[in-house]
């Protein structure tokens, strides 16, 4: 049977950090979904650099915006609840670290396939 841990002060900083980050990343998807393309024609400020041009690949289109900013908040969410399901502080630690950093990574990285 799985025992959940109350987390370390290091770890619920890292864990409000990560939250205020996805609150970030959900706004910005809220946004987003109703946001132009900046070349379209009366495309106003708040319009979003989609397309061909773009610098990198979650901004070729809004379905690939949408579907890497829903990743990321699942990346942080899991690197939220990571330390509670960890051992020990360090493995926490360790868990969310590995969980947000690799996931982040892991969503650059794919610009280097496509």
């Amino acid at each position: 049977m799985m025992r959940l841990r109350f987390p370390s002060y290091a770890e619920l900083a890292f864990q409000a950090l990560a939250l205020a980050v996805f609150i970030v990343v959900l706004d910005d998807l809220l946004v987003a979904v109703e946001a132009t393309t900046c070349g379209e024609a009366g495309a106003e400020h708040g319009c979003y650099p989609w397309g061909s041009e773009s610098e990198s690949w979650f901004y070729r289109s809004k379905e690939l915006y949408v579907l890497a900013s829903i990743l990321q908040m699942g990346f942080l969410t899991g690197s939220i609840i990571a330390p509670c399901i960890a051992s020990t502080p360090w493995r926490g630690l360790a868990a969310f670290f590995g969980i947000s950093g690799g996931g982040t990574l892991a969503l650059y990285a794919v610009d280097i396939f496509l």
